[in-house]
């Protein structure tokens, strides 16, 4: 995405479209709420944005999901 640099005039990251992205792994075991695997991926994406956006931010957890 970043080689194709496309316009993105409103991004305040850049002047072109930026991707950011989360990520999170973990060990699941039968049983668990699978929506704490994507609290994780989601709360790992707020940490890349705000790192400057255009980057990845990730958790390896050990917590069963």
């Amino acid at each position: 995405v970043r080689q194709l640099r496309l316009p993105h005039p409103e991004n305040p990251a850049a002047d072109h479209v930026t991707i950011s992205a989360g990520y999170t792994t973990c060990h699941p075991q039968e049983g668990q709420d699978p929506h704490s695997l994507i609290d994780g991926a989601d709360q790992a994406l707020y940490r890349a944005k705000s790192a400057g956006r255009n980057c990845t931010a990730g958790d390896h957890s050990t917590a069963a999901v």
